[in-house]
């Protein structure tokens, strides 16, 4: 079969000519001659472009029959030799499966439609990165080539390739070529494919100087563009004008503003009442839905800028960074007994029981030595050493102070520990009756696993939770609509859960609602960084443009200024009315007059005790062993 093949060429070389016989129309075309004005062309976009922009450029070649292989292999060789070592060039069928790295560079050699085909269906969203750069070349001549070209070039509009070139001869004139691309925005149309011939090649070169691969949308000619967003306050605020239009306001809707603008586009909103839903092929929710079945452009309104999503959509660089937080209840009043309770945590409060039971023994057991022993240790005619311990401790003042020096240091040393204790509870109450602070709030992680706290989030959300082993099981996923509900009901100090929430949302109500005392309390510890960025389908011919304008609006610090609008770190933290002075009413000492008639009920219980004791034995020998 090869020695076959070389006679074929052989045969080819000495005519130096062939017959292409398609839709009953013969043209005579120049094969495998080194004035080949395909392998000319070729060699100068390579040069010129492909050598400039990349080391690599990747030539795919398919073709319907032995001929057309043969002229195609004719014109590759031409290329290669002319083109010497000035880049790599890699050459592929269309069924090679190596598909480590997507293809960027391309340059397809077809004869018909068809074969065209064939490259882009094999394993093509694997193969090719359709954001790169194409040329097709058309190595057959037939008259209806336009409606070929046109064909291809829908394909590519269909794939979002738009930096494509195609490249045939000129069936009227074998020794020119021409370069077909497209724009599928001008002022004449909006989103279309109209072949135009942008080079013509002759005599080794272009007849004028042109763009190899010109610039396509950075000018949508005021064309539309579809816009999927939501009512999310700040990010995005719609606001309905009185002839029925929408305009976009909030930090995210000055973005697309400013996008509009700087690229000439016009925009139709649309909304779901899903809101942001998720990406999940052909069950995908929400504006993610409609971004997957292509009802809009892009989508933009607190959406994550993350690899999570599949490899049908794609994001552009991100332009903000916010925490992610937990929106959580306030807290419940403090009962009055708590409040006694609170300046000493358990620890403080075990360690002075356990004085006051330490000195109730020592006293008890000197009960049954003898007395100059006791006397050493409590001091001479102390008769009530318990009574003095506590009298001591709470400040009060003693009859008599003991002689000896073993029980002086014992008393003074009592009387610094009490001085210490007492001043120290004295001022924190003072201070926390002052404050007026709820309970202590389950603000972290640890307390709310401690209290099974609920953590509500929508589908956007879910994924910093549920792959958390240890708060995976916390995590409730709720409805994107119902977000606004749940915020309501971390208002209630009795609700048991937290919304996540991010902290510019937080920041942006607090200070909204700051006239009608509203206020969200937050957890102390962020949950992540939440990168936002706008959402478009993979390889959007969206993506290069709106990176390099949302670049400038960083590197300008336009972004930064409208964000700032609506985020004071000032509204997250909380209120504290340290420096407003305020008198304290009945309900904050509430334990105090507690536990003085507590001690009145005791005093009169010992009291009729001690009255009763006269008339029992058992009752006078304890009343005399305590005192």
């Amino acid at each position: 079969m090869k020695i076959l093949q070389c006679l074929i060429v052989v045969a080819f070389l000495y005519r130096n000519k062939c017959v292409c016989d398609r839709n009953d129309k013969k043209y005579n075309i120049t094969i495998v001659n080194f004035e080949n004005p395909l392998s000319k062309i070729m060699t100068t976009i390579i040069n010129e472009f492909y050598s400039v922009e990349s080391h690599q450029v990747i030539i795919t070649r398919e073709a319907e029959n032995d001929r057309s292989r043969i002229i195609q292999a004719g014109i590759i060789n031409e290329v290669l030799y002319e083109i010497d070592d000035r880049i790599l060039v890699r050459l592929e069928g269309c069924s090679s499966k190596d598909h480590n790295i997507l293809h960027y560079y391309n340059i397809f050699f077809v004869d018909t439609y068809q074969s065209f085909r064939e490259i882009i269906k094999a394993n093509s969203s694997e193969k090719f990165d359709f954001s790169g750069y194409y040329t097709v070349v058309l190595t057959n001549v037939q008259k209806n080539y336009t409606d070929i070209i046109t064909r291809i070039l829908n394909d590519c509009w269909e794939l979002y390739i738009v930096n494509v070139n195609v490249v045939s001869y000129d069936p009227y004139n074998i020794q020119r070529a021409f370069v077909h691309t497209y724009f599928p925005y001008t002022y004449q149309h909006c989103g279309q494919v109209k072949p135009v011939i942008t080079g013509v090649f002759k005599n080794n070169s272009f007849l004028r100087n042109i763009t190899i691969f010109p610039n396509k949308v950075d000018n949508f000619h005021k064309c539309n563009l579809t816009i999927g967003t939501l009512d999310y306050e700040p990010f995005i605020m719609i606001t309905t004008l009185g002839d029925g239009t929408h305009y976009l306001n909030g930090f995210e809707g000055f973005i697309a503003r400013a996008l509009s603008k700087r690229l000439n586009f016009s925009t139709i909103i649309k909304t779901h009442y899903e809101r942001w839903g998720i990406v999940d092929g052909l069950n995908s929710t929400g504006l993610c839905g409609m971004l997957y079945r292509s009802e809009v452009n892009f989508t933009i309104g607190a959406f994550p800028a993350s690899d999570a999503y599949d490899s049908s959509i794609s994001s552009t660089i991100t332009y903000f960074i916010t925490p992610l937080i937990l929106i959580i209840p306030p807290g419940s009043p403090i009962g009055a007994m708590e409040k006694l309770l609170f300046p000493f945590q358990l620890s403080s409060w075990t360690c002075l029981s356990a004085c006051f039971i330490l000195s109730a023994i020592v006293v008890s057991i000197t009960k049954f030595i003898k007395p100059q022993t006791r006397a050493f240790i409590i001091g001479q005619g102390n008769n009530i050493p318990f009574t003095n311990t506590i009298n001591i401790f709470l400040g009060g003042t003693l009859s008599m102070t003991p002689r000896r020096n073993f029980a002086r240091f014992l008393m003074m040393l009592w009387i610094l520990c009490s001085i210490v204790l007492r001043g120290s509870y004295q001022g924190a109450l003072f201070r926390f009756l002052k404050s007026q602070k709820n309970v202590s709030i389950v603000d972290t992680l640890p307390k709310m696993i401690e209290k099974d706290v609920k953590i509500y989030g929508d589908e956007g959300v879910a994924m910093y939770f549920t792959s958390e082993s240890l708060y995976g099981s916390m995590f409730t996923l709720i409805d994107a609509a119902d977000i606004d509900a749940y915020r309501l009901k971390t208002l209630d100090q009795n609700f048991k859960g937290a919304l996540v929430d991010t902290a510019l949302t937080v920041a942006y109500l607090n200070d909204k609602y700051v006239t009608k005392n509203i206020r969200f309390s937050v957890s102390k510890h962020e949950v992540v960084q939440f990168y936002i960025g706008i959402l478009m389908r993979q390889y959007s011919y969206l993506k290069v443009p709106f990176n390099r304008e949302l670049w400038r609006f960083l590197e300008h610090g336009l972004i930064h200024h409208w964000y700032s609008l609506y985020l004071d770190p000032n509204n997250l933290k909380t209120v504290s009315d340290g420096n407003v002075p305020k008198a304290l009413n009945l309900n904050e000492l509430g334990g105090v007059f507690a536990i003085y008639l507590f001690l009145v009920g005791f005093s009169l219980l010992v009291f009729t005790l001690e009255t009763l004791s006269t008339k029992s034995k058992f009752l006078k020998r304890i009343f005399g062993f305590l005192t």
